[in-house]
């Protein structure tokens, strides 16, 4: 018995953007509490998706060179709710070696 997808669902940016872009998700966490709301990293977007709705995101954020006023191109490596608060989000890049937290909230 193997296991069955009980569902796809594309991220945002990944959707919209031209296939040589080479934006591909690379992070997932579940919401601690709410089990319907995902946190995905996907280039340099990390969005809060509600999978009973996912063509659109909760909460978006860029995590890329225009808001660090760097010049050099940056996607999001990892990203984790903090366990502690489950009202933050933790994100880490890849090219500046940057760790960002947001608040879910604002």
């Amino acid at each position: 018995e193997g296991l069955a997808c009980l569902g796809t669902v594309q991220h945002p940016i990944a959707k919209d953007s031209n296939s040589s872009s080479g934006y591909r998700v690379q992070g997932l966490d579940w919401h601690p509490s709410d089990p319907n709301v995902l946190l995905a990293a996907c280039g340099p977007s990390l969005d809060i998706l509600d999978c009973r709705s996912p063509d659109a995101a909760v909460c978006s954020w860029r995590c890329d060179a225009a808001q660090q006023k760097n010049s050099a191109d940056d996607s999001v490596e990892k990203a984790m709710y903090v366990h502690v608060d489950a009202n933050y989000v933790l994100a880490s890049t890849s090219n500046t070696g940057s760790i960002a937290l947001f608040d879910i909230r604002k």
